[in-house]
């Protein structure tokens, strides 16, 4: 297996494990995890805690993300065209802040003053042009323009992925997406 495939195969087996145990997990934890012996975890990552920064960084960079935004169907019905960019939204943002809370890892401050803002703000530009893209072929059934439906789609799913937003009360897909229909489709 080449060493990226391998890196990425490591970083897929080993996230539920961080999820359950966070930082106190051990690397014979990760390497039983991966079905690997504990010195690959080395030769691959160095140690614990890069292989731990890998799979933050695996789950924060775009390029999964976008390949399940694209793989959706471009035959499906606006209704499940938004339900189905939610699923891939919520499912990935959840992900990276139960991540972050198992870790004790905060995301990166979005402050402008921040070295990273310029590259954060970037991505989320590029986050919203790819889901206004797919809204695209559905933009004559929609009551905003496409770019301004990403954003609402966006703003939800991140809502939905910080629980502290929310105590008490969990939003499932099928919720958010008829709040964001029932306000976007025209019927």
């Amino acid at each position: 297996m080449a060493p990226d495939a391998r890196r990425a195969a490591i970083i897929r087996a080993v996230t539920p494990l961080l999820l359950e145990h966070g930082a106190t997990v051990t690397s014979r934890q990760l390497a039983d995890a991966a079905g690997i012996a504990e010195g690959t975890i080395f030769r691959a990552f160095g140690d614990k805690e890069s292989l731990i920064a890998a799979v933050l960084a695996a789950h924060r960079d775009g390029g999964e993300l976008r390949a399940e935004l694209d793989a959706i169907p471009d035959d499906l019905a606006v209704d499940d065209t938004i339900g189905r960019i939610l699923e891939v939204l919520v499912d990935r943002m959840s992900t990276i802040v139960r991540l972050a809370i198992a870790l004790g890892r905060p995301g990166p401050p979005h402050g402008r003053g921040h070295p990273d803002h310029a590259e954060m703000v970037a991505r989320s530009r590029e986050l919203v042009a790819a889901i206004a893209a797919i809204l695209e072929r559905h933009a004559d059934e929609l009551t905003a323009p496409p770019e301004v439906v990403a954003h609402y789609l966006r703003m939800s799913a991140t809502a939905a992925a910080l629980p502290h937003l929310h105590p008490g009360m969990e939003f499932t897909v099928p919720d958010l997406s008829t709040l964001v229909r029932e306000g976007v489709v025209r019927r």
